[in-house]
């Protein structure tokens, strides 16, 4: 698996959720087993390649010969040697159709995770196996831009800001790590006076925090932020926006947004229209065409100005959100184009506890705009945030946004 921006695994959970926070006890015996066999690997091998076969959205597979790669990718996954380096390969021949929201992740039950997890989270929180680090290409450097309560990282003192070089000795760009609980990735970092060193980081099972801002920003100006159009977020939004009725601009904050629930971002969309109003429709692998509607909020719809501010983790239902606000001239989109990751997709069970997400259907926009690969681009493009304004804490798009609202 190649070092990505978040280095971490997520987990998906097969019943109610509990999460854990790091254990200082002695190392515990892996949650995931890494030992595996040629029966075992073409078992998940032969139940992935045919669920794509069969459900995947495009009948055409993004162009590829989903035929010809079961014969490349099947003896590759025969020879794992390892669950880790099997999910590697699996990996490799769903990006062959590079599409979004083709996800491969191995479950586990919570009785499994009581032992390592001490309180207890929503229905649908996401565990990761993390060092409790996440890293972005910061102009032409890689640099740190979240680290975890809690985590590792943040034990070691790691801080926004810093430049990552390396990782087990290998360049961060081309550096591939397979993680797994309890062992060490040694980082190079440079700090913010140009001191060059090394930190060791064990990964660990770490709960995803829910990551949602509300505030006054200026004289009847607010500032809304939510990481995820997760279950319950629909609530606390219209809860918040019920205290803006009388703001003279909304800034919704978007960025960093992965999407999530289809019907929750319909909830949070209506509540900036009085109407029903279309947004999007699904295309289903016969090309049959499903209209998306969100019901508006009434009279209690927020009627002032709405800013929406995109990155390129913009992901998912948010830009489908996104898109909605713009093309229906209801608002006006700042930052930078989102990610072109909008597929509606699905999740299925796959042996050895592998589960599959995978995209089922296409989307295209009230306009009949595809957004798969290309993403929303701003009304007002603003430049990214330098490796000097992440350390400073500027934000070039946020201050964009107050300018124009002066």
């Amino acid at each position: 698996m190649s070092v990505c921006r978040l280095l971490s695994v997520a987990i998906l959970l097969l019943c109610g959720l509990s999460v854990a926070r790091a254990q200082t006890s002695a190392p515990e015996a892996p949650l995931l087993k890494s030992a595996t066999t040629p029966a075992r690997n073409l078992k998940v091998f032969e139940a992935l390649w045919k669920r794509v076969n069969e459900d995947y959205f495009d009948v055409h597979f993004n162009g590829a010969d989903w035929g010809k790669l079961r014969e490349v990718y099947r003896p590759k996954a025969e020879q794992a040697q390892s669950m880790e380096a099997l999910t590697r390969v699996l990996e490799e021949l769903l990006g062959e159709l590079k599409t979004s929201h083709l996800e491969l992740t191995r479950s586990l039950k919570r009785s499994a995770l009581s032992s390592r997890i001490g309180r207890k989270v929503s229905q649908g929180q996401e565990v990761v196996l993390s060092t409790g680090v996440n890293f972005d290409k910061v102009g032409d450097r890689w640099a740190v831009t979240i680290v975890r309560d809690g985590s590792p990282a943040a034990a070691a003192g790691v801080k926004i800001g810093w430049e990552i070089t390396h990782a087990n000795g290998q360049p961060i760009e081309t550096a591939e790590i397979e993680p797994r609980e309890g062992e060490k990735i040694r980082f190079g970092f440079v700090d913010e006076a140009g001191t060059a060193f090394e930190l060791s980081l064990p990964f660990q099972w770490l709960a995803e925090a829910s990551d949602r801002e509300s505030r006054w920003i200026g004289r009847k100006l607010a500032y809304v932020r939510f990481g995820q159009f997760e279950k319950e977020v629909d609530r606390w939004f219209e809860a918040e926006l019920a205290q803006y009725r009388g703001a003279r601009a909304i800034i919704l904050d978007l960025r960093g947004n992965t999407g999530g629930w289809l019907y929750v971002t319909e909830k949070c969309l209506g509540q900036f229209f009085p109407g029903r109003i279309a947004y999007g429709a699904f295309v289903k692998r016969n090309r049959e065409e499903v209209r998306l509607f969100a019901d508006g909020a009434g009279p209690q719809a927020y009627a002032g100005h709405l800013l929406i501010l995109t990155d390129a983790r913009t992901a998912s239902s948010a830009e489908i959100f996104a898109a909605a606000i713009q093309e229906s001239g209801r608002g006006r989109v700042f930052g930078q184009p989102t990610s072109g990751q909008v597929l509606p997709s699905l999740q299925y069970k796959l042996p050895e506890n592998f589960q599959l997400t995978m995209a089922v259907m296409d989307f295209q926009t009230a306009r009949g705009r595809r957004l798969e690969g290309t993403g929303v681009t701003p009304d007002l493009v603003t430049p990214p945030q330098s490796l000097a304004d992440l350390r400073r804490q500027h934000d070039p798009t946020l201050q964009a946004a107050l300018t124009v609202l002066k």
